[in-house]
């Protein structure tokens, strides 16, 4: 199963299961989360600054990197902590390491992910949009379904939802023994500190299945994927969130972070621009066979 991939499909307003997104076991004990699913090909990808001693992100414009791709890129983590955009398909995206080990792309060195992250957030994430616009759902085999009793609700509610956002957090392959097997699927309770909600307003996430715990961090169940990596398991937390993008239809790729910078992908791209505008700050990720892009 996991060396075909397992699909993650998602209710949308009607109740129609979309395919929102695959993640597919690497050789190497990692994984890679794609969005095959929907037409986009033109994408924005960037690499950003964090700092998490902030609770707001804010991205000054000359702290971005940006960066364009003329194909759908996927989201590569190895386990050895590299992470990289890299092409859905083989030989369009500029990717891999040179021989000093650094990314010939758009990349970075994280933590391995046999080691926890230093923040409690998710390893990565997912956020689309216009769900009319992914493929239906026809198969069952090697596909997660997630009903509208199945996902929870973030600054939003059963009327006002306009996105839906998958997260993955990584544990040790031992996690597996800790899933309570529920509606066919392992679950995995968790709690979350930062994910609260203060009493009588809405808060950051408001379950749809149990209530939150008033300033003490939210319980959530994750739903346990296994890849078919011997060191590792994926726990998904998949939610209804409302979006800011003019594109009728699209998605967003997050990685992890080296603790200095992540990386970001938009498909469509929002901007219309390419490599050859804006005096040539904006770096093309396509590949010609000749190219390795500047590093940032």
């Amino acid at each position: 199963m996991a060396q075909q991939g397992i699909r993650i499909a998602v209710a949308d307003h009607n109740g129609t299961l979309r395919l929102l997104t695959k993640i597919v076991g690497l050789s190497d004990g990692g994984f890679a989360v794609t969005a095959p699913y929907h037409s986009a090909r033109q994408g924005f990808l960037m690499k950003f600054p964090v700092d998490y001693s902030r609770s707001e992100l804010m991205l000054p414009t000359a702290d971005v990197v940006p960066y364009t791709a003329d194909d759908r890129v996927k989201l590569s983590l190895h386990l050895d902590g590299f992470v990289q955009f890299s092409g859905e398909r083989q030989g369009r995206i500029v990717s891999g390491r040179d021989g000093d080990g650094q990314p010939k792309g758009l990349g970075l060195i994280a933590n391995r992910l046999t080691s926890p992250l230093a923040t409690d957030g998710p390893t990565f994430g997912l956020l689309a949009w216009g769900l009319d616009e992914y493929k239906e759902q026809v198969r069952i085999r090697d596909t997660l379904v997630f009903g509208s009793h199945d996902v929870y609700y973030r600054d939003c509610n059963l009327g006002d939802w306009s996105a839906c956002v998958i997260e993955g957090f990584v544990y040790p392959r031992s996690y597996l023994s800790q899933g309570v097997l529920s509606g066919g699927r392992l679950a995995l309770p968790r709690r979350f500190p930062h994910y609260q909600e203060p009493r009588h307003t809405s808060g950051l996430f408001t379950p749809a299945r149990n209530p939150l715990l008033d300033m003490q961090g939210a319980l959530f169940n994750l739903t346990l994927v296994d890849v078919g990596s011997p060191y590792i398991v994926i726990g998904l937390l998949v939610s209804r969130a409302t979006h800011g993008f003019l594109s009728t239809s699209g998605f967003t790729l997050n990685s992890p972070s080296d603790m200095r910078h992540a990386l970001a992908a938009v498909y469509p791209n929002p901007t219309g621009t390419s490599d050859h505008e804006d005096g040539g700050r904006v770096r093309s990720l396509n590949y010609t066979g000749l190219n390795q892009v500047p590093s940032a």
